[in-house]
């Protein structure tokens, strides 16, 4: 009751959004869950909090307490709905990225990586995008589709990797052959250039 009397006192710029969030939580985790009510409080939050406040953390929250009730298309079509909202500058990826992972649990990975081409191409290197080319590489891998890796590794338009990305996607395709060693050396060849990339790190330590 003190988080929900909080979300009509506090002004956006102050952080109403995670008094949202918190009263959500403790909505679904109570013994007769009150999920419906949750998912209603943070609609409404979504309707008066403005992107630049934090929104998207609600939406993502939203998507993903539908996505536990099995209500994987609500969530979805929630999740689109903030994507045309939100700029990229305010988190916009990670709409992206739970929308991409809710249709892969649903066995729609291949409209989740055509929505993450999308997202690459609307969303600045500055703002995460390496998060979104990181997914449409794992999806791709998931899906064993040798040539569609292929083709994001040599695109070079608007959805093309950054060089990091495109070295982890080598990686990736010299996995699919069962070439450890040259997966390995391609992991090590591409820290080179960024020694800190975590991706390769692991793919390194492990092929």
């Amino acid at each position: 009751d003190l988080l929900l009397d909080g979300t009509s006192k506090v002004p956006p710029e102050f952080g109403v959004f995670s008094l949202y969030e918190s009263c959500a939580r403790l909505m679904e985790m109570e013994r007769e869950k009150r999920s419906g009510e949750a998912v209603g409080l943070l609609m409404d939050g979504i309707s008066k909090v403005p992107p630049k406040f934090n929104v998207s953390l609600l939406y993502q929250s939203c998507a993903e307490l539908m996505a536990r009730e099995k209500r994987f298309g609500e969530g979805v079509d929630l999740l689109r709905v903030g994507i045309s909202r939100i700029p990229p500058q305010f988190n916009l990826y990670w709409l992206y990225q739970t929308c991409a992972e809710l249709m892969a649990r649903e066995k729609r990975t291949g409209e989740a990586i055509e929505l993450l081409r999308v997202g690459i191409m609307k969303v600045p290197l500055q703002f995460n995008r390496h998060k979104l080319s990181e997914a449409i590489l794992y999806f791709t891998a998931a899906l064993c589709d040798f040539d569609l890796m292929v083709a994001l590794i040599s695109d070079c338009g608007a959805a093309s990797l950054s060089p990091e990305q495109s070295s982890l996607g080598k990686v990736l395709l010299l996995q699919f052959t069962g070439d450890w060693v040259s997966a390995a050396n391609e992991a090590r060849k591409g820290r080179d250039q960024r020694p800190n990339y975590l991706a390769l790190c692991m793919m390194e330590a492990f092929s």
